[in-house]
């Protein structure tokens, strides 16, 4: 008796692209420390030593890191969510299938991106087409589930990494890094001397390559948006900077960050959710506290005034409020805050 031939689906390419932006969101969502090892994981990996030897990958010295004169010691968070053992107990009726290739093959294929064609799995865990994709099907709805929410939730805020210090220079804020192992350089490819290495490797051998390659250029992206964010707050907020002076510093949403520095708001959630830096007067932060809203910062003005001016009236603190600041609230948000002030101050 023939035995029947079975056929395999073509590659499933929505999960891999997907699993590339999972692999992203968690570089951008990780502290400097972990993400100093990731890159030193880098480093030491065999490819990477290969292709650095031949010139497909180099090295650029980073204009970004400016040694600092102390190191700021700091807690990070690590990562939450997305860990093999969450997807495991997530669906139990998938379990079984996932324990049949084991926790480390499975983060390999499915969280990693090694891009073996289902053939390939079939042979080496015996998984059918329809079980290969019902495991991609899993990881791909818990990425997007995250993904459109409009407000992902931050992760916890228990513990910050401490990015770097802001200094003074010539009357300018500039960025001094911490982490020589991030800043330091940056790696470029080049892409003639990668089409001729690949034309002479086997399917497999250039899967690999090409992996790193990508992991590469998701290091350098997460290293060159956050960059971007500092840059642009330590502009946006230099009269603050140079001052101290909380009244000085100015009101912008994520939202509006976003659109200027044309990052996804999710990605920049991820970049604040816990990094922080220390300001020019040895003050650490949380970065997104440099990001407040108009709500927010209307409310430290009228907090200010009400203690400076106590004598005064709702209507004339609103007033005083538009003198100062052009900005018009009415009466009855001015008591809202001062009732606010109240509270709070009776609460201590």
């Amino acid at each position: 008796m023939r035995s029947k031939k079975i056929t395999f689906a073509p590659n499933h390419k929505l999960s891999f692209s997907i699993l590339g932006r999972i692999k992203l969101s968690r570089l951008f969502s990780m502290g400097e420390e972990e993400f100093s090892s990731e890159i030193e994981k880098l480093e030491k990996n065999p490819i990477f030593l290969k292709l650095k030897s031949l010139g497909v990958i180099f090295p650029v010295r980073s204009g970004n890191f400016i040694e600092p004169t102390k190191k700021f010691e700091s807690v990070y968070l690590r990562n939450t969510g997305e860990t093999p053992s969450e997807l495991l107990d997530s669906d139990s009726d998938i379990i079984n299938l996932i324990r049949k290739m084991g926790e480390k093959r499975f983060k390999e294929i499915f969280l990693e991106g090694e891009n073996l064609s289902y053939e390939e799995l079939y042979k080496e865990f015996a998984l059918k087409p329809k079980e290969i994709n019902r495991i991609k099907e899993l990881v791909n709805s818990i990425y997007i589930a995250q993904e459109l929410k409009p407000s992902p939730a931050p992760l916890p805020e228990k513990y910050y990494s401490c990015v770097g210090t802001i200094k003074i220079e010539n009357t300018k804020p500039v960025i001094a890094f911490f982490t020589r192992d991030i800043w330091g350089n940056i790696y470029k490819v080049n892409d003639l001397k990668l089409e001729e290495l690949k034309s002479s490797l086997k399917p497999k051998e250039k899967q690999k390559i090409e992996n790193l390659i990508k992991k590469i250029k998701f290091i350098e992206e997460r290293k060159s948006s956050l960059y971007k964010l500092l840059k642009f707050l330590i502009s946006y907020q230099k009269t603050y900077l140079l001052s101290g002076e909380l009244s000085k510093l100015k009101p912008i949403s994520q939202k509006e960050v976003s659109i200027y520095l044309k990052i996804e708001r999710s990605v920049l959630s991820r970049m604040l959710s816990n990094k922080s830096i220390e300001l020019p007067w040895g003050t650490e932060v949380k970065i997104k506290d440099l990001i407040p809203g108009k709500k927010k910062i209307n409310k430290e003005r009228v907090y200010s005034l009400i203690y400076e001016n106590p004598e005064l009236s709702d209507w004339e603190i609103a007033r005083k409020l538009m003198e100062l600041f052009n900005v018009k609230l009415s009466r009855r948000s001015v008591n809202q805050y001062r009732n606010e002030l109240k509270k709070n101050y009776n609460h201590k």
